[in-house]
């Protein structure tokens, strides 16, 4: 299989090494440009790729490996579907890519559009390589919070759905805030056995309070207070307060 950094790209600069996990994608239709940024970026030791418009450059993202974190160096006044439309073809992927846009001259109009369709900057090509450098770092960093944050979610949805039915149950009482003498109530069981699920969910979820149980729940789910809990883990969980949570 033709290798997806050979698929049209002006210029290689760095070829992926297995130990390399983070690339930037250059978008320019300038040579010049495109070679000076590169030199630069691969001195910060980022391999770098280069591409003269937009198709060439998002068909050979769509090829590349998922392990690989990206950021998209481009120029915004581009004409092939233009820079804003290279920024809707990265929102329609799977993995989030950063994207750090430069002009000539970039109008708060073009400034503000950018930004709200999800680009992290807008920079001036007169502010110089430094200020590229910086905002890369920025998107690094920023990608690799965001990674871990998916890395405890992803723990923690596979937690929740360690728990069988019956400690499910237990589970809605426990974020109601009710006792153990209520749940078993409710459910028709003896306090013991309840007990026993509880300290059930504690172990299988890896906390040892009610608070730090309804935290976890709530980052495994994306939910904030007083919303319901997502149904994608087969668990239909209460409305939490945060009487319950703290």
């Amino acid at each position: 299989m033709k290798d997806p950094l050979l698929l049209s790209p002006v210029r290689d600069s760095s070829m992926v090494e297995s130990h390399q996990t983070q690339m930037v994608i250059l978008v320019d239709r300038d040579p010049l440009v495109r070679t000076q940024l590169s030199a630069a970026i691969n001195e910060r030791q980022w391999s770098t790729s280069e591409f003269e418009s937009v198709e060439t450059c998002t068909s050979a993202i769509e090829m590349l490996s998922s392990d690989l974190t990206l950021c998209v160096v481009s120029e915004l006044s581009l004409t092939e579907r233009g820079g804003l439309g290279l920024q809707d073809r990265l929102n329609a992927m799977p993995k989030p890519i950063s994207t750090i846009f430069y002009t000539e001259q970039a109008s708060t109009n073009d400034i503000v559009t950018a930004m709200n369709q999800g680009a992290l900057t807008v920079i001036e090509k007169s502010e110089g390589h430094h200020v590229v450098l910086n905002r890369l770092d920025e998107a690094f960093e920023l990608a690799r919070r965001n990674f871990e944050t998916a890395e405890q979610q992803r723990i923690a949805r596979d937690q929740l759905r360690s728990l069988s039915r019956g400690e499910t149950e237990v589970l809605e009482g426990i974020l109601n805030g009710k006792l153990n003498k209520e749940i078993a109530q409710q459910l028709h069981l003896s306090v013991r056995t309840i007990e026993q699920r509880r300290r059930q969910i504690f172990n299988k979820l890896d906390v040892q309070h009610p608070a730090s149980l309804a935290q976890k729940v709530i980052h495994a789910t994306h939910l904030l207070n007083k919303q319901p809990a997502s149904i994608e883990l087969n668990i239909s969980l209460p409305m939490i307060s945060t009487e319950n949570v703290l």
